[in-house]
């Protein structure tokens, strides 16, 4: 029945307003229970994936944990563990007797176990001793990405500096970290630079180290020389190089450099530039415009040297890697046909051709990706190749016979086969790290000077 009065209301039967209400508790249901489905299918894997990810991670950070009695403490919760990936023991006092232990420890058959990544060191009052014992873990590390060593007590010893500069250049590091140390001043920088040699350092911070304008020329030898190829990023800040300093730094990355993508390089208002030294406001910002300028050129060219290197690929290993196995039907010979014809071409003529796919590439990172092109080895592994049944301990855990490639990447063991459009669909790597890997294997993450 419907009623109207002051307050217009309407009434329903008892039994409809329970089928009515039966109904849109079901409809909520049904739609809460879809939600929850397509949450937990979408979230619960990358949940779960950085669930196992932080067992990797022990953070001690902050403990207040002192000398040898406190490196101790740090071994026996990474022996806790089944596996360690990033250590973090900032802001306690470790010093130089704690970090010998530690790295005895983690220079040990036992340590050797945990493949570290990370391992963060900063303000733990640590000395050259321990910076000593850091190189020795360092010298030929394969599994250390990042290291942290900002606000410690190191000193510009030569002896120690050389040792520590000798590790990192056998080892696999790719970021260290040396900022706010500032006894290690001009010192430390005429004897790490110049020894410096690794094809794997991307980042290097050196804010606040007390550098003066002697450090300009080792600073500058070294972005203008292959030596630092791999480094993409460089921290300078807050030190006292001066004016005249940072203009000849940026020259010299417009001159020589193009792998590096950042460069933070503002001075320290110290007051004590002379006179000459000094400049307006207007021609500092005029500079750092210039140097932003010339960081993205090298980002740019980056890109388009990654890029054409990989369409270089492509077409390289379709044009220059020879099939083992001969063709039959008449499909594949048409397959065949523009091959066949490229490939009665003087060599000279087909790599010049070639060459256009990427004007680029200097000649030299065209060759590097011509030789690995046309090299068999370097195929990944045929998708449809049936897993094999030997018991050598070559095979992998997809029962694949693994090899090592000439540039480190895992090649089936046969020999390529099939039609050059076959081999060139097993030209695409997995992920991108892989691909990433391929292109500082043959030299292309970055322009190069020289002939195109």
């Amino acid at each position: 029945m419907f009623s109207y009065g002051a307050n217009v209301r309407l009434q329903l039967p008892v039994k409809r307003v329970n089928r009515v209400y039966s109904m849109a508790a079901t409809l909520f249901m049904s739609s809460t229970f879809h939600s929850l489905d397509k949450m937990l299918a979408t979230k619960q894997p990358r949940s779960l994936a950085l669930s196992l990810a932080s067992r990797g991670h022990v953070d001690c950070s902050d403990r207040g944990w002192a000398g040898a009695n406190g490196a101790r403490s740090v071994i026996e919760t990474i022996t806790g563990r089944r596996f360690v990936t990033r250590l973090l023991l900032g802001h306690n006092q470790l010093g130089d007797d704690g970090c010998e232990v530690l790295c005895d420890f983690l220079c040990s058959e036992e340590g050797q176990k945990y493949r570290i990544e990370e391992i963060s060191l900063n303000s733990n009052d640590i000395g050259d001793r321990g910076l000593r014992a850091l190189a020795r873990y360092l010298l030929g590390n394969t599994s250390l990405r990042d290291l942290f060593l900002q606000n410690n007590c190191f000193t510009a010893d030569p002896e120690i500096i050389s040792l520590f500069s000798a590790a990192v250049s056998t080892s696999c590091l790719q970021t260290l970290a040396m900022s706010a140390n500032r006894n290690l001043s001009d010192g430390f920088l005429s004897n790490f630079l110049p020894a410096l040699t690794s094809s794997h350092l991307e980042m290097l911070h050196l804010s606040a180290v007390a550098l003066t304008p002697l450090s300009a020329p080792y600073i500058i030898d070294y972005i203008r020389s292959p030596r630092s190829r791999s480094l993409t990023s460089l921290t300078l800040n807050g030190n006292s190089l001066g004016y005249r300093a940072i203009q000849a730094i940026i020259q010299a990355v417009q001159e020589d450099n193009y792998t590096l993508v950042k460069l933070e390089i503002t001075p320290h208002e110290s007051g004590e530039e002379s006179d000459e030294e000094s400049t307006s406001m207007s021609s500092w910002r005029f500079s750092q415009e210039v140097l932003k300028a010339l960081l993205w050129r090298n980002d740019d060219l980056a890109n388009r040297v990654k890029a054409e290197a990989t369409v270089l690929l492509k077409y390289s290993r379709l044009l220059l890697l020879k099939p083992k196995k001969a063709v039959d039907s008449d499909s594949a010979l048409a397959k065949e046909a523009p091959r066949q014809g490229f490939a009665k071409l003087p060599t000279e003529l087909q790599l010049d051709i070639l060459s256009s796919l990427a004007p680029t590439l200097s000649a030299t990172q065209r060759i590097r990706v011509f030789r690995y092109a046309s090299d068999s080895r370097t195929l990944p592994p045929d998708p449809r190749r049936l897993p094999s049944l030997s018991r050598d301990r070559s095979i992998s855990a997809t029962g694949l016979r693994l090899r090592r490639s000439p540039v480190g990447g895992i090649t089936d063991s046969a020999e390529s086969s099939g039609s050059a459009s076959q081999l060139g669909a097993r030209t695409l790597w997995p992920d991108v790290e892989a691909r990433l890997r391929w292109l500082k294997a043959v030299g292309c993450e970055a322009y190069e000077k020289g002939p195109r």
